[in-house]
């Protein structure tokens, strides 16, 4: 059963490394949306464009976090393709992530509860309007997480319930 209620927390998880601004920016963004926000940085070192290694992280840490956590995952080797964005309910928590593969761990396990396909028409309501082709964490990823971390939107608004993920290979 899915029983998200957002408590403000947010963990990351990225391939963008920690030598470059790009992690800072992306909070920078959620914080200018809910100054309120907590993070905490899960990984930043995923090895470049391998989702399902993000996501086998991230299906093993679930159970350290409260309910209402939000966690975001950005290892988006598609991105400024049409691949597609999901909000994945897991229990008490959510996840935002690409529909990549990088799901595929917490599948598998039995961990993903149901499935929100976002709607990119639905987006401008939530803070998302100036997107470029190669930074959608900045652009997309954390408006959005802004607005379900802070309750300013249910996962439900933003898109649709879908029955399958991409399984990545697995």
């Amino acid at each position: 059963m899915y029983s998200f209620r957002p408590n403000g927390l947010i963990t990351l998880t990225t391939d963008f490394g920690l030598r470059e601004p790009f992690v800072g920016i992306m909070k920078g963004v959620m914080l200018g949306h809910s100054p309120q926000l907590r993070f905490i940085d899960m990984a930043h070192e995923v090895r470049a464009f391998q989702p399902v290694e993000a996501g086998f992280w991230l299906a093993h840490a679930l159970r350290y976090f409260p309910a209402g956590t939000l966690h975001v995952a950005v290892v988006d080797p598609g991105v400024g393709t049409r691949r597609s964005l999901l909000v994945v309910h897991s229990g008490d928590q959510a996840l935002l992530a690409p529909d990549n593969g990088l799901l595929a761990p917490l599948a598998v396990r039995g961990r993903i509860d149901r499935v929100i396909r976002v709607d990119n028409e639905k987006l401008i309501q939530y803070g998302v309007s100036d997107i470029s082709a190669t930074f959608h964490g900045r652009d997309v990823f954390a408006p959005l997480a802004a607005a379900l971390a802070s309750g300013r939107c249910a996962p439900a608004d933003v898109g649709t319930e879908v029955t399958s993920i991409d399984m990545g290979g697995w």
